[in-house]
């Protein structure tokens, strides 16, 4: 705007900013409000769930292990994804299993079994 010629005060333009626990709250209720969302498409759909799972480059402990889930949408007649999280796992192939079912209890509620229709990972090494 200044080089426009425009003047600015910059305590204008911060005092404007939502404050940071504020933006915090906000990304919290709209995460939540996702995830339920993607639940309740999915459970009226009945649809079948696979899982999409992937281990960042970063071979160290509590490496980034992201699981999203692809379903197909029949009322939306195309395919739809939910990242469940992108917690860290150590690595094995059953600390990646271990952290897939966690993912999915948290998700979809915990108390029943949870069968896949499908996966698909990459061959990289550790828990993919």
């Amino acid at each position: 705007m200044s080089d426009c010629g425009m003047p600015i005060n910059l305590e204008h333009v911060a005092s404007s900013v939502p404050h940071a626990a504020s933006l915090k709250e906000y990304l919290t209720e709209c995460a939540a409000d996702s995830m339920f969302c993607a639940v309740e498409e999915i459970k009226k759909d009945g649809a079948k769930l696979f899982i999409t799972a992937d281990k960042g480059a970063k071979k160290t402990a509590h490496a980034h292990f992201v699981k999203i889930i692809p379903w197909y949408s029949k009322k939306d007649k195309r395919v739809k994804t939910f990242n469940l999280d992108t917690d860290g796992t150590d690595g094995t192939s059953k600390d990646g299993a271990m952290a897939i079912a966690h993912a999915l209890a948290k998700l979809l509620g915990g108390h029943e079994a949870i069968q896949l229709a499908g996966q698909m990972t990459n061959s990289g090494g550790g828990a993919t």
